[in-house]
């Protein structure tokens, strides 16, 4: 499904506040806009528009729940590769490192294994264990059903954190539509205020101009990037030609465009290094008109980090 494009490139809070101002004018001047179609009804539509934009929650807020998600499922993982060392050794040692048996567990490069991996993986280990335990000296059937249980949780919380993804892009399509509506009845609604004083009073007619030159400024992303995770940033009126930069700190990040909100490096992605800016042309980085739209980030790790991300006009 294709992203919902923003109508407006004033920030959120420059939306509110400009809607703010033109609807006291509006209801200042409910006589004069009359003959327009304005009346008490639309009125309180178009503040109904604003409410609902208002109410909607803000990338801030979602970032907090997928960094909540993701550090649980971090911090799950690594309670699994802990309870899998001890298994894995004794069939090491009982059969070798060569043998069948410990090569099928696939544990090799576990520490590098990502949340998805290590499931299969400790599932496996638990399959194997189980059918190995009487040749496992020391080896209990509790400490199996310790691990099964841990990666029972693991599953869970991957689920959890995938979710957390999923409804942060919903919510900012859903941000982005209503902000459209709103930007729309404002912008109509200025057009009848403007219209309505043009030669009659110059002050309050510019109480209907919208600041053009905040609606042609850049776009600018500010937020965090948890080890392991991507985002799909909100940013609108992107082509192949758009220049736009992006600045790391804390660790480095990979830049890129995307089909889905949930993709992955897929290629086209650019690293940056960590207290470097990188400089692009969204083509450069995988932008294809109604194939590639999503301008993604990928923080690899092993650190937090912060990111800004200019999106030129």
């Amino acid at each position: 499904m294709k992203p919902v494009k923003r109508k407006y490139k004033i920030s959120d809070g420059t939306l509110i506040q400009t809607s703010d101002d033109i609807i006291s004018s509006a209801t200042r001047d409910a006589v004069e806009l009359a003959p327009y179609g304005i009346t008490a009804v639309s009125m309180t539509m178009i503040a109904g528009l604003r409410t609902a934009f208002n109410d909607t929650p803000t990338d801030n807020e979602l970032m907090g729940d997928m960094i909540d998600a993701t550090a649980a499922r971090n911090t799950k993982a690594e309670e699994v590769r802990n309870a899998i060392h001890p298994i894995a050794t004794r069939i090491k040692v009982k059969f070798g490192e060569e043998s069948g048996k410990y090569r099928g567990l696939g544990i090799e490069l576990l520490s590098q294994q990502d949340a998805g991996q290590l499931y299969r993986t400790g599932g496996a280990v638990v399959r194997r264990s189980t059918l190995y335990l009487p040749d496992l000296p020391g080896l209990t059937l509790a400490e199996i059903n310790a691990l099964q249980t841990k990666v029972g949780e693991l599953d869970t919380l991957i689920n959890t954190q995938i979710d957390a993804v999923k409804n942060r892009d919903i919510a900012v399509d859903d941000r982005i539509k209503k902000g459209n509506e709103l930007y729309k009845a404002i912008v109509d609604l200025a057009e009848f205020g403007k219209s309505a004083w043009l030669n009659v009073n110059e002050s309050k007619y510019n109480d209907y101009v919208i600041n053009e030159v905040q609606k042609k400024a850049a776009q600018v992303v500010e937020g965090n990037l948890a080890s392991g995770q991507i985002i799909n940033l909100s940013v609108a009126d992107v082509a192949a030609i758009t220049e736009l930069s992006a600045e790391p700190m804390g660790n480095s990040l990979q830049i890129y465009f995307s089909t889905n909100p949930t993709d992955y490096p897929n290629g086209f992605q650019q690293p940056i290094g960590d207290g470097n800016t990188g400089d692009f042309v969204a083509g450069a980085i995988g932008f294809a008109e109604g194939v590639r739209e999503r301008l993604m980030l990928y923080n690899p790790g092993p650190n937090l980090l912060t990111y800004k991300v200019v999106v030129e006009a």
